[in-house]
C-alpha cells in the first residue's frame, strides 16, 4: 500500500503523492473506498527506476496540477522539476509549464493558489530569479505577475498566497530589500504594495502567518519600533488587532492559525513571555487567552509559532500542545463552556511525546500533528505505547460513534 504524503479529494476519489516501500518510487496515486489497492497515474520521468516526486497538489476546473520531475532527454538522463496537470476525466497527464525556458533546468515551482480560473505559483524564470506566475489552463497562457525587486534576475521571495475577494495577497521583497504585503488584481492586472506597518518603505514589515477568515486577512507584522503584533486587513485598511504581551514595547510574536464560529485562534506571547493560544472575536475585537495546558503562565504551551494543527470537530477545537510535563499531547477546547482538557494519550504515558513536529506526515504538509475528519471521526497520526507511529481515530462520546 502506498504511503500518503499530499492529499486531494475529488468526486469520491482520494488523489495523493505516495510511494510503495519496495521499490520506493514516488508517483501520483488515487484510491476510492472499496478498492483493494490504489491506482498509479503519474510517470512524469518515464523511467521505471526514477521517482516522479509529485507534490504541491492543487485542483482547478477538471484537472489536478502538481509539480514533479520531468524527463529531460530521450536518453532519460537528468530530471528537473516542472508543473504537470492530470485530467480527472481523461486521465491524461501533461507537462504544462516551463518558466526557466529549458527542460534541463528546474523551474522549482511552488503552487500557491487557484484564483480567477488561473493557477498561481512561484517559479524560476530564464534569468534565474524566482517570481510569481499565473497560468490560464483554458488558453495555455503563462504570465509573469511579479517583479517586486525591479530586477528579473533577483528573487522576489514571494510567499504565503491568499485570495480575498478579487485580490491575491502575498508577502514579497521590494526594490529596497524590505519585505512587505502585496495585493494583485488579476482583472485590472494591478500589483501594489499595501503594507507599511514599519512606516518606512526601506524597512521590512515582515508580514507573516497570513490567514483568511470571514473576509478579513490576519497576519503578524513589525511596527516602526520593530515590535511584532497581530494585524487585521479588511480589504481597505490595516488595523492593529491585539496586544497580548500587554506592552506596546514588547513583541507578541503572534501566529494566526485557525478560524471557527466567529473566533480567530492564534498563538502569541502573554505578559509573562510564554506562548499560549488566544482567541480573537472577529466582530468585537475582544481577545482572551484559551490555553494553559502547561499549567503555568510562565511556560510555553507550544514548541514554536510555526507548529500547530487544528480541527473543528463536534463544535469543539482540537489542537496539539505541551502538557504539564512539557510533552506534546492532543487537547480539546469547548468555545461555549471554555472547558479545556487533554483529549488523547496514545503513548499511554503522560511523560512521553505522542506526536512531534519532526514526524513525517500522512496528511498534506507532512507533519504528524495534522488531523482529518471522516465519517464523524477525527483521524490523526500519533505514537502508540511501544513508540510506533500509527493512525488513530477519535470519536466524541456525544456523537455516540
Amino acid at each position: 500500500m502506498a504511503r500518503l504524503i499530499f492529499i486531494h479529494l475529488h468526486q469520491g476519489r482520494l488523489y495523493f503523492s505516495g510511494y510503495n516501500p519496495s521499490p520506493p518510487r514516488t508517483r501520483l496515486f488515487s484510491w476510492a473506498e472499496g478498492e483493494a489497492l490504489p491506482t498509479s497515474h503519474s510517470f512524469t520521468t518515464n523511467k521505471s527506476g526514477t521517482t516522479d516526486n509529485p507534490h504541491n497538489l492543487i485542483s482547478m476546473s477538471d484537472k489536478l496540477f502538481f509539480s514533479a520531475l520531468n524527463r529531460s532527454s530521450e536518453s532519460g538522463v537528468g530530471e528537473y522539476t516542472k508543473i504537470f496537470s492530470f485530467d480527472f476525466d481523461s486521465n491524461q497527464l501533461l507537462q504544462r509549464v516551463n518558466t526557466s525556458g529549458s527542460q534541463t533546468i528546474s523551474d522549482a515551482p511552488v503552487l500557491c493558489a487557484s484564483y480567477n480560473n488561473k493557477l498561481f505559483f512561484i517559479a524560476r524564470n530564464s534569468s534565474g530569479g524566482r517570481k510569481l506566475y499565473s497560468f490560464a489552463d483554458s488558453t495555455d497562457t503563462l504570465t509573469q505577475v511579479s517583479n517586486t525587486r525591479s530586477n528579473n534576475s533577483e528573487n522576489d521571495l514571494v510567499e504565503q498566497c491568499q485570495v480575498l475577494g478579487d485580490q491575491l495577497y502575498f508577502r514579497a521583497t521590494n526594490s529596497s530589500g524590505a519585505v512587505k504585503l502585496y495585493a494583485y488584481n488579476d482583472t485590472t492586472l494591478e500589483l501594489k504594495e499595501i503594507s507599511n506597518t514599519s512606516e518606512d518603505s526601506s524597512l521590512s514589515d515582515n508580514p507573516d502567518h497570513l490567514m483568511l477568515y470571514e473576509n478579513q486577512l490576519y497576519f503578524s507584522a513589525q511596527n516602526s519600533g520593530g515590535i511584532t503584533k497581530l494585524y487585521r486587513f479588511d480589504g481597505e485598511k490595516i488595523f492593529l488587532a491585539s496586544d497580548t504581551s500587554g506592552s506596546a514595547l514588547t513583541s507578541d510574536d503572534p501566529a494566526p492559525k485557525f478560524g471557527f464560529n466567529g473566533q480567530v485562534y492564534f498563538y502569541a506571547l502573554n505578559p509573562e513571555g510564554a506562548r499560549k493560544l488566544f482567541a480573537l472575536n472577529n466582530q468585537t475585537g475582544a481577545v482572551h487567552q484559551v490555553s494553559n495546558t502547561g499549567k503555568d503562565q510562565g511556560l510555553d504551551d507550544f514548541p514554536n509559532s510555526n507548529y500547530g494543527y487544528f480541527a473543528a470537530y463536534n463544535e469543539k477545537i482540537y489542537f496539539w500542545a505541551r502538557n504539564h510535563v512539557n510533552v506534546n499531547k492532543l487537547f480539546v477546547y469547548d468555545p461555549i463552556t471554555h472547558q479545556l482538557a487533554q483529549a488523547a494519550n496514545t503513548r499511554q504515558d503522560n511523560s512521553l511525546e505522542d506526536s512531534t513536529v519532526q514526524d513525517s506526515g500522512i496528511f498534506p504538509g507532512g507533519h504528524g500533528g495534522q488531523m482529518l475528519i471522516v465519517n464523524d471521526q477525527l483521524y490523526f497520526k500519533s505514537k502508540n505505547a511501544q513508540g510506533g507511529t500509527k493512525l488513530f481515530a477519535l470519536c466524541d462520546e456525544e456523537l455516540g460513534c
